[in-house]
């Protein structure tokens, strides 16, 4: 048995768009200049307010940083039923609901809103646990994904995460388990590439991959 622990933003919801409004929608707010999807991809990074470093072109300071996380989350709640979920990460998640395997997710969302969002597309009945942040925004993965796998209580060595970002592979590393990342979402391919972890294209190959290591 594989246990599969998703990412959520980027990966199973298609939720680009809305993030990139979002941020377009904060940044205009603080005087900062618009950006565009490949300015996402070419900027995105953890810790976020780094990203925001980036777009500025300075170090933020911390009062800013606390406007612009609580700008952008606002917003993104705002818009987020106008995304939609991964193409193929339906079907995915039913696959492994009909078993032999098990899956949970790991968001670095706030906890409140990844539990929205959950209920919003209707796929919390999926997991086995669906943890969000609800610690200090805008970190790394690894210690989320140290508790996540705590919590699961499984052999990491039938683990595998399926991420979008650089984060995601290093967390994955960094812990001891699989990992795969799927390339539509918050990095260019080179990006991912350089992390050295199995790129898939869609969700479905996604899994395949996970299934199959």
């Amino acid at each position: 048995m594989k246990h599969i622990i998703w990412d959520w933003n980027g990966t199973l919801l298609n939720d680009l768009p809305v993030i990139i409004e979002a941020v377009n929608h904060t940044v205009a707010r603080v005087g900062l200049p618009q950006i565009s999807l490949d300015d996402y991809r070419t900027h995105y990074t953890r810790p976020v307010k780094r990203f925001y470093d980036r777009i500025a072109g300075r170090e933020i300071g911390h009062d800013d940083w606390v406007l612009i996380d609580r700008l952008f989350h606002e917003q993104y709640q705002a818009r987020v039923a106008e995304a939609e979920l991964a193409p193929g990460a339906g079907a995915a998640l039913a696959k492994i609901d009909l078993g032999p395997h098990d899956q949970s997710l790991l968001s670095m969302a706030p906890e409140v809103e990844l539990r929205a969002a959950l209920s919003l597309f209707d796929v919390a009945r999926y997991f086995r646990v669906a943890q969000g942040n609800s610690g200090p925004p805008g970190g790394f993965k690894t210690e989320h994904l140290a508790d996540h796998l705590t919590l699961i209580d499984a052999d990491p060595s039938i683990v595998t995460m399926i991420g979008d970002t650089v984060d995601d592979g290093h967390a994955a590393i960094d812990n001891g388990i699989n990992c795969v990342l799927y390339d539509d979402g918050s990095h260019h391919r080179a990006d991912l590439e350089a992390v050295g972890l199995p790129i898939a294209d869609s969700i479905a190959e996604a899994l395949e991959i996970a299934l199959a290591g």
